[in-house]
């Protein structure tokens, strides 16, 4: 009896199939990353199209707490518990209570400019771009890197890289308050004001609460 033909023969006259291009988590980093890039340019078309893309909440956060959790992993080789002062009091609330106060008050800013002066975004749209601006963070993980290998104290330069990265968070809310809730420029200026003056008083009532000190602002 003559053999059955083979199904999984290949047809020579067909050209080999190519698999379709991965699009994972790398590819999708590296353009959220170039798009971070762009508003810190300043680059307003690339805020209103940040703002409207769901997954821009995680990396927004993203963009702030991986080099949250760098530093302070990196932070506790000074400490002699290791790993252990992570959670310290010395460590942890001084690391993580500015970029706490400092992403309270993006929301805090919207929530006046759509409440007090009629802005027309949304909040966390209005969040997504200026968490952006956190890209630039990942410098900050250098001085922390290099004090574990006891090369330098790393807190004198983070506090001023932790100071243009304040600043420019404003400076996107200036923008986004402009571009996003429409509203006026000496509404804006309003708003700016109310927002870094909260920024110290958030700051200093967790530093208050958590630490029982002043506020580690890095300014």
């Amino acid at each position: 009896m003559d053999d059955l033909p083979q199904n999984n023969q290949t047809n020579p006259s067909q050209p080999p199939v190519k698999p379709a291009p991965v699009t994972g988590l790398k590819s999708s980093l590296i353009a959220e990353v170039k798009d971070a890039i762009c508003i810190v340019k300043m680059d307003k078309q690339k805020m209103i199209a940040v703002s409207t893309r769901e997954k821009a909440t995680i990396f927004g956060f993203a963009f702030f707490g991986v080099p949250l959790v760098l530093n302070l992993i990196l932070g506790s080789f000074g400490f002699p518990s290791g790993f252990g002062a992570i959670f310290s009091s010395f460590l942890f609330w001084p690391i993580s209570i500015p970029v706490i106060a400092l992403l309270g008050v993006v929301f805090l800013m919207s929530i006046i400019a759509k409440s007090l002066f009629d802005g027309k975004g949304d909040h966390l749209q209005f969040f997504r771009p200026v968490a952006y601006s956190g890209v630039l963070l990942i410098v900050s993980v250098i001085p922390f890197l290099l004090s574990a290998f006891g090369v330098m104290h790393p807190y004198s330069i983070y506090n001023l890289i932790w100071l243009a990265q304040a600043a420019l968070v404003f400076v996107v809310s200036y923008f986004m308050l402009i571009e996003h809730h429409k509203i006026d420029k000496k509404d804006v200026v309003i708003v700016l004001i109310v927002g870094v003056v909260g920024y110290f008083l958030l700051g200093g009532v967790l530093s208050s609460l958590l630490i029982g000190g002043g506020f580690y602002g890095y300014f």
